[in-house]
């Protein structure tokens, strides 16, 4: 895509007086209180053990305060009122640890703290937290991981010099001084947070809390370029979730219908109602808006990303990312993307949600046979090949298979792939054993049709060999 400098040069000449500074990455001890005891609770969120190494000590040490009146009332919180994701993280990081007490930053604007804490709840939380802080000992368990955090942080510092942290203030025209911050989750997987934290007398402070999911051959942290990604958009969340909030009331009612399509592949996703869907769909257009600045990706790619998107429920982001291009290049009109939101607003406003939905699936391939029948209880063990037929030529170097959901299977031992001419047939060679269950997933977005659609679902086979 074609950079667009000149708006800068007439609207944003005090841009190249101001430098955001880079984010220096640390483990907090607030996020890893917190991940904790949500971890105690049973917190499914808070309960990956990606990073082996480190959970098993947290759950040694803090096995005897397992049945702390905290942990308990932790579950009434998510019962009753939805205590989890990141209304966990909103929570830790509006306070602070002075003097071994744990209390609300006093300059903090806690109208911020997420909407599914209630007053009440949080100061009896906040109470059982300080007693569960001392009774625990978590302090001393902390500081007894400070060469972990230290190496942690350190092997993050070659991700950051991959990022454009100026592009923030480019893109969504805002100058008010926001400090980055960048915080390593060691509890929480492949869960990633971006919350904002405001104050009374000083600018936002915007977060990326990013989980670890990546472990090398010795069980420690390897931070790959995919953090890249994740950290743009966890701090995006910081921009885009006020201005969604802002326009909501006339968002709703089109982007309920929309919701309503996909609520059940949104909420597999943890997006659970269509505010948080909104917030997603500005923050992965504003991601790939990023990478086509930034990382000069092809068409291709971009497509790529485009309908691995629709697929993931955001069927309309093709039509906010056109919307997108006409902020860009009319920046003196649209200063800001704050300004530019009633635009956005009319896009999704003149769009049937159906009509979207049905022509998106509509050119998306579909796999019309498997030449192992799906549910078979007699499949001959010596079969040495399985071939898929598509409704239209696939892109014959992109393709995934994922584990299967049926109880004690397994994957066959997959040997070789091989296309037909036309890409209309791939042909997987597998390796079978006798009176086995097996069960895969042929994954929608990881396979392309040659127009760079995804199939239109991921397909599940499962089979059982004779004895």
């Amino acid at each position: 895509m074609k950079k667009i400098f000149l708006f800068f040069v007439c609207s944003f000449l005090f841009g190249n007086l101001y430098s955001q500074e880079i984010p220096i990455p640390r483990v907090d001890e607030r996020i890893e209180l917190l991940s904790t005891v949500f971890r105690l609770a049973g917190a499914e969120e808070y309960s990956n053990n990606s990073f082996l190494v480190y959970t098993q000590k947290v759950d040694e040490y803090f096995a005897p305060v397992k049945t702390h009146e905290l942990i308990n009332y932790i579950s009434v919180l998510r019962k009753e009122s939805n205590v989890y994701y990141d209304a966990v993280m909103s929570f830790a990081i509006a306070t602070e640890i002075t003097d071994n007490k744990i209390q609300f930053k006093p300059n903090a604007v806690l109208d911020n703290l997420h909407e599914r804490w209630r007053p009440a709840e949080s100061e009896k939380f906040l109470q059982l937290l300080n007693q569960f802080y001392t009774e625990s000992r978590f302090h001393q368990f902390f500081e007894s991981q400070k060469t972990l955090h230290d190496t942690v942080a350190n092997r993050f510092e070659k991700v950051l010099k991959t990022i454009d942290f100026n592009w923030f203030q480019r893109f969504y025209g805002q100058n008010s001084g926001e400090t980055f911050q960048l915080v390593i989750s060691l509890l929480n997987g492949g869960g990633n947070y971006g919350p904002q934290q405001q104050y009374t007398d000083k600018p936002n402070e915007v977060f990326a809390i990013l989980g670890t999911w990546d472990i090398d051959s010795l069980g420690f942290p390897n931070y790959s370029d995919q953090y890249a990604e994740t950290l743009i958009h966890e701090y995006a969340h910081s921009f885009c979730n006020p201005l969604i909030k802002s326009n909501y009331e006339a968002l709703k009612p089109t982007a309920e219908k929309f919701f309503k399509l996909n609520k059940d592949l949104l909420a597999s996703q943890a997006y659970g109602n269509s505010k948080i869907m909104l917030y997603e769909i500005l923050v992965r257009a504003s991601v790939i808006k990023y990478l086509e600045e930034t990382a000069s990706f092809s068409e291709n790619r971009i497509k790529y990303l485009i309908n691995n998107e629709q697929f993931s429920g955001f069927i309309w982001i093709d039509k906010l990312l056109e919307a997108l291009k006409v902020y860009e290049n009319n920046r003196t009109q649209y200063p800001t993307l704050e300004s530019f939101m009633p635009q956005i607003v009319e896009t999704q406003n003149r769009l049937s949600p159906k009509q979207v939905q049905k022509e998106f699936f509509k050119s998306c391939a579909q796999i019309k046979s498997f030449s192992i029948k799906d549910k078979s209880n007699s499949v001959d063990p010596a079969v040495k090949e399985l071939t898929l037929s598509f409704s239209q030529p696939m892109n014959k170097n992109v393709y995934g298979i994922g584990n299967g959901r049926v109880a004690n299977s397994k994957a066959p031992k997959f040997t070789g792939v091989s296309w037909n001419e036309t890409g209309t047939k791939c042909t997987f060679k597998l390796e079978l054993e006798p009176n086995t269950l097996y069960s895969f997933n042929f994954l929608g977005n990881r396979f392309l049709s040659e127009t760079g659609k995804p199939l239109s679902k991921s397909y599940q086979l499962s089979f059982h060999t004779k004895k």
